[in-house]
Formats: structure tokens, C-alpha cells, sequence
């Protein structure tokens, strides 16, 4: 699956080839709520390899890639959401990436960046003495606004100062890897001196809107974890923050509605997926065989759901016993509710064949084969189950196969119920390396 390996892909190459330009934009209101928005520009040599390498059509596929897994990481996150995902190419052939997102708190963004691997924001604030003389216009409050980079949210970067390099072979190679802007737009002006408390005077400078920037070379990211930036200004009436609030959003971009439906459509694809993995870690399957001395074959399956899917299963099962007449004129259907200890009870949709096979007619699963007195028979039950991403599933146990055979069993790799009858349960991770039921009966050597 490409999802994701593309925009990976990308980063990898920009960086190691030194044109990697990275912008963080966030601003933050009175009330802990606000914007985030990472800008990423590379050249177009490289964006036309990657589209290459990684089979997208263009590139907008591969802003979707992106604002997919993006929208994969918001899934049951509350209070943050993507407000725009784009692309355009800016003049010098660069290609801007563009993602920016709204939250509702600091609490709720850190939750998220946490989950996505992106910035911790903190802010705090505390109300400053009146001026003297100004006492009857109120006191400002200070805020300090924290930036944080988390472990594991930016990759380790060649030439950081201690010492982290994206590949042990490219250290002492003296790699410019771009160039990174931080700005940081707090509840209020910044401070008109020590407005970025700590800092380097070269690497931090405050803007004429009020902000912080944050300015130097790619290995900055690495070398330093905490931007700060200190604001100054008088607390806001609701109806006040909200207008800041309108001002400040920002306005999607044309190709957003395109980005998001390609986007919509792979999550759909990955539902349906999800949809049929639970359809097997959520149902049973019984496979029942009777081998009869005539040589004729009795059948019967069971397959069980349980959970929210049970009913839909269920329907769909009986629908195709309708529609389709050979299904309808060899096989008996039955529905049985099944109960299970503390859960939701199942459906079971039991099939049993009208009239007995013959022997040879199983052959796919069924096999048999004589040495003197003795008879061997295998089943191979994989190629009737499809059981999707069995990584997934691993100890997951899907079903049980029971046969039963006309001479008294010798031996078995399963086990053994009566002198005629075996039955083995399959998990998941034994469909993998494993699935074969051998059952013998007779006497060697005889």
C-alpha cells in the first residue's frame, strides 16, 4: 500500500540533498484555543522523482498521501480539526506543502500531537501590576508562549549540535539540510524587549504583526527543543476574541475539496477493509466432514458472527441462499442464535448439503493416499478461508474443522474425539505456517 511512503519519501529526499524548507506558523488565543499550520517547500527535480518512485499521478495524490494519514491520526480525536491541506508551486520551482489545523485547547492539540508526533504548545500567564498613575485603566497581562518538540516529532538531523545524524555515513559531509521559520503569534503583541526569553539574538526576532520568528538552519529543529516568546497586552471581551478569532482563520484553498475527496475515498476503501477484518476476528467458522465407506462425502458448515456485524452477516447470508439457485437446491440454510458468556449473542448460518459428494469432488482440500493397511487423509483448510491481514489476527482462532472416517483412526495431528472422529481448531498465525489436518487410520505395516 503506497499511503504515506510517498510524503515520507519526499522529506527523505529533500533533506538529504540540502533544499529542505520547513515553516511552523502557530497562533494562539486568550483562551487556550487556536491555529497550527506546517508549510514544507522542495524543488521540483525532487517532487518529480518521488512521483515517479512512488506511482502517484500527479500532485495532488501526493497531498492527499499526506492529508490521509493526516486524517487517519484525527479519527476519535476531539477538538482539533484539518482546515486545509495543499499544494502549489511557488516561483523558483518549489512545490509548498501546506497543512494547517484549528484546535480548541492546548489540551486537546497536545493529545493529538502526542498521537501524531507533532509540537507540544504551552501557555501560561499571570496579570501585571497597573502602571503608576494609569491605575484606573487596568493592568496588562503577561503571556509566555512554550514550543516544544517533542521526541520522535522531527527526524534526527546530520550536523545537530549533539551530535544526531539521519545516517551515521552521511556525518562530516557538511550537508546544508535547508532552511526552518518558526513564528510564533501569541494572545497579544509580543513584548517590545525580551520577547523571546533565552534566545539567541541571530536565530530569533520579533515582527512587525507582533510575532516571533524563529530563523536559521535546518539542524535548529535538532539542536534546540524549547521556543519560547513572551506577550504583553490587555485581556479581550468575548465578543473581541471572537472577531480575532474570524480574522486570524485561514481560508482553504481551491484544491482542498480535491485533496479531501481523494482523501474520502481511500478512508472508504480503509473501512471496507476494516469492515472485513472484523468479519473475521468477529465469526467462527465449523467445518464438518463425514466420509462414508461408500465413498461419498457428507458436508456441513457453520459460520458464526458475533458483535455489531452479526445481522448484517447474517441478511447477506440468507440473501445469497435466495439469489443464487444452486446454492438454494444443493445446500439447506438454518439461522441458530448462539450465545456467548458475558457477550452479545451470535448468528449462526448453518449449511448443510442436501446430497453427499463424491470423494474426488473435495480434492482441493480433501486428500487421501494408502500405504499397505493404513490410510492418510489431509485437509488443507487455507485455500476456503479468506482471513485478510492474518499479521493482524495472529492468535485469533477462526474455526474448527471436524472429520469423521468410516475406519477407526491409528493417529492424528489433531484431536481426537471418538475412534472415528477428529476435529483441530486453526488460529490465525497456524493458517500462516500451517493448516493442513492429517488424520490416519489402519495399522502400518499390515
Amino acid at each position: 500500500m503506497r499511503g504515506w511512503r510517498g510524503y515520507i519519501l519526499l522529506l527523505a529526499l529533500a533533506a538529504l540533498a540540502g533544499c529542505l524548507n520547513v515553516e511552523a506558523r502557530v497562533r494562539i488565543f486568550q483562551d487556550g484555543s487556536g491555529l497550527y499550520i506546517d508549510r514544507v517547500e522542495i524543488p521540483k527535480n525532487l517532487v518529480d522523482l518521488t512521483l515517479n518512485q512512488s506511482g502517484f499521478g500527479s500532485t495532488t495524490d501526493l497531498t492527499a498521501d499526506a492529508a490521509f494519514k493526516i486524517t487517519q491520526q484525527l479519527e476519535n480525536v476531539a477538538g482539533v480539526r484539518l482546515l486545509d491541506a495543499s499544494g502549489e508551486w511557488m516561483p523558483g520551482d518549489l512545490f509548498r506543502l501546506t497543512f494547517a489545523f484549528g484546535f480548541d485547547s492546548l489540551e486537546q492539540w497536545n493529545a493529538f500531537a502526542a498521537k501524531a508526533q507533532k509540537v507540544n504548545l504551552q501557555m501560561t500567564s499571570k496579570a501585571l501590576e497597573p502602571i503608576k498613575g494609569k491605575e484606573k485603566q487596568g493592568s496588562d497581562t503577561e503571556w509566555n508562549v512554550v514550543f516544544h518538540i517533542e521526541a520522535g516529532a522531527v527526524p534526527p538531523i546530520q550536523g545537530a549540535e549533539d551530535g544526531a545524524t539521519a545516517d551515521p555515513s552521511l556525518a562530516g559531509m557538511g550537508l546544508d539540510m535547508g532552511s526552518v521559520k518558526i513564528i510564533l503569534a501569541g494572545p497579544a503583541p509580543a513584548a517590545p524587549t525580551d520577547f523571546a526569553p533565552g534566545a539567541d539574538p541571530k536565530m530569533a526576532s520579533r515582527q512587525d504583526d507582533g510575532s516571533v520568528l524563529y530563523s536559521g538552519g535546518l539542524t535548529m529543529l535538532a539542536s534546540k527543543k524549547d521556543f519560547q516568546a513572551r506577550y504583553i497586552g490587555r485581556p479581550l471581551a468575548p465578543e473581541e476574541l471572537a472577531k480575532q478569532k474570524a480574522a486570524a482563520a485561514p481560508t482553504p484553498s481551491a484544491d482542498f475539496p480535491k485533496v479531501m475527496r481523494v482523501v474520502n475515498e481511500r478512508m472508504e476503501l480503509e473501512r471496507a477493509k476494516a469492515s472485513a477484518q472484523t468479519a473475521v476476528t468477529e465469526s467462527f467458522f465449523d467445518l464438518s466432514l463425514r466420509i462414508r465407506a461408500d465413498n461419498l462425502v457428507e458436508l456441513s458448515s457453520t459460520r458464526t458472527y458475533y458483535g455489531p456485524i452479526a445481522a448484517t452477516y447474517a441478511g447477506r447470508e440468507a440473501m445469497l441462499q435466495t439469489l443464487i439457485p444452486e446454492l438454494s437446491a444443493d445446500y439447506e440454510m438454518s439461522v441458530k442464535k448462539i450465545g456467548r458468556t458475558g457477550e452479545e449473542p451470535g448468528l449462526a448460518i448453518i449449511r448443510t448439503r442436501r446430497r453427499p459428494l463424491p470423494f474426488d469432488a473435495l480434492s482441493q482440500i480433501l486428500t487421501r493416499s494408502k500405504a499397505d493397511a493404513q490410510t492418510e487423509y489431509t485437509i488443507n483448510i487455507k485455500p476456503l478461508i479468506d482471513a485478510g491481514d492474518l499479521d493482524q489476527l495472529s492468535a485469533t482462532t477462526l474455526g474448527r474443522v471436524t472429520l469423521e472416517t468410516p475406519d477407526p483412526i491409528s493417529g492424528t495431528n489433531g484431536n481426537k474425539i471418538t475412534d472415528h472422529q477428529v476435529e483441530m481448531t486453526f488460529t490465525a498465525q497456524q493458517l500462516q505456517e500451517s493448516s493442513i489436518l492429517i488424520v490416519r487410520t489402519g495399522a502400518a505395516g499390515k
